[in-house]
């Protein structure tokens, strides 16, 4: 099986526990997110907050899908 995973560094300065747990995801890991590592589809895209291949080549995909995504919402919403 191939996954997309992300590795996120996160120093919280007080414990993490059931009562506080989503403001320590939407206060503390949020506020700086900076994935360490990114994995997409298996393969490591990104290491230590570096892109571990040419960047431009996935910037392009990127690019490619956003446009696609946009045309299926503007045939959604009728733009």
């Amino acid at each position: 099986y191939h996954a997309d995973f992300v590795v996120i560094p996160y120093d919280g300065i007080t414990p993490i526990n059931k009562d506080n747990i989503f403001a320590h995801l939407l206060f503390g890991l949020w506020n700086d997110y900076k994935p360490k590592d990114v994995y997409i589809d298996g393969e490591r895209v990104i290491k230590n907050q570096q892109f571990y291949k040419d960047e431009k080549l996935y910037m392009k995909d990127a690019a490619k899908s956003a446009n696609a995504f946009f045309e299926l919402v503007k045939k959604e919403v009728k733009l």
